[in-house]
């Protein structure tokens, strides 16, 4: 049996030596319980019988001095032993299943906006060399005697505006992806399923333990080296009678922990719940501003179509200013729709109101 427990727990460590420190950590830990569990314990007694033979230690026939040497096994203890690995898998499943949903929960929001300014900033990028070069033809007018200062400082602060929107954008990104934020891996009520299952797995393997704790099983087997040789067994099982109710409390104990997991506000899925309600408002928020913004861009191009077929003096400066404020809130357009599409896998909506 020492052989079997050996190999197990040093064959179990070479296996899980790929897996995450945590994982790594709990399974030394429920290795470091096993071991003493499963291995058979070294006896070593000096026992002196009293000459009335009248108090009673267990196996001893015999008189004066006498020294004994065994081996005490427990197959419960052994059996105890693999169910603690057990315990050790279901905490590292329980941690996997709550760091990914955790992740999403504490850092959702981020995640989407992280998404969102990222397309914001691929649009400003794309256009920067317009509204540089409509500053260009500003500043060329000015010195024409075209337009006047004011003229050229509307455009100037419509492409500072630009100018400084990019910059934010960007510094934005860079502080948001430091953080290492990621898109969910997966349906947001899976990982939530998955990690009540893992918890209440939990539960039970660790009560399931307790529960080996009211029986004793002991084989003992041992030689008498001294004074004359000879050999001795034992086998024993035992019962503590408090295991009755204890197998009552523990029941109660799986039963508080699902209702637990189901109910509590600290808990996954009342959090998981709250995040969504929040979510879906910020989405509703979102599309309202979609809207606000579309109003103002279909306001700005039918200005600029009809513009486009007049012959009046300045309005080429009109146009082009007409044109920086619809870069500017094009550039809001690209956020706020790539916001929603992004919060939406949250909530696992179909994204509405995006086109």
């Amino acid at each position: 049996m020492t052989a079997v427990a050996a190999f197990l727990l040093l064959g179990r460590a070479d296996a899980l030596a790929e897996q995450p420190a945590y994982c790594r950590k709990v399974h030394a830990l429920a290795a470091s319980d096993a071991a003493l569990l499963m291995a058979p314990q070294v006896v070593v007694q000096g026992i002196r019988h009293p000459s009335s033979n009248a108090i009673d230690i267990g196996a001893t026939a015999g008189d004066g001095y006498q020294v004994r040497t065994a081996l005490s096994f427990s197959p419960l203890d052994f059996y105890k032993g693999l169910r603690v690995m057990r315990l050790g898998d279901a905490e590292c499943d329980l941690h996997e299943s709550s760091m990914s949903i955790e992740e999403v929960l504490d850092h959702g929001a981020d995640a989407a906006r992280l998404v969102a300014l990222r397309e914001q900033e691929a649009y400003l990028d794309a256009h920067g060399q317009e509204w540089r070069a409509l500053m260009k033809k500003a500043e060329e007018r000015f010195s024409e005697r075209v337009i006047t200062l004011i003229d050229l400082n509307e455009v100037r602060n419509h492409a500072d505006a630009l100018e400084r929107k990019l910059a934010h954008v960007r510094g934005e990104v860079a502080q948001l992806a430091a953080q290492g934020l990621g898109k969910p891996r997966g349906s947001l009520s899976a990982q939530a399923a998955a990690y009540v299952r893992s918890a209440n797995r939990v539960a039970r393997e660790a009560s399931y333990v307790r529960s080996l704790d009211a029986w004793r099983v002991r084989v003992v087997s041992g030689v008498i080296p001294f004074p004359r040789s000879d050999w001795y067994g034992l086998a024993e099982v035992s019962f503590n009678i408090g295991g009755i109710a204890q197998s009552i409390h523990e029941d109660r104990h799986l039963g508080s922990r699902a209702e637990e997991l189901q109910h509590a506000s600290y808990e996954v899925n009342q959090r998981l719940r709250r995040f969504r309600d929040q979510t879906r408002a910020a989405i509703e928020q979102a599309r309202n501003e979609v809207e606000a913004v579309e109003r103002e861009i279909s306001f700005i191009v039918k200005v600029r179509s009809v513009l486009e077929s007049s012959d009046a003096q300045g309005i080429a400066h009109t146009r082009d200013t007409l044109a920086l404020q619809q870069l500017s809130v094009d550039a809001e357009r690209v956020f706020l729709r790539a916001l929603i599409e992004a919060l939406s896998t949250y909530t696992e909506d179909r994204p509405q109101g995006v086109e």
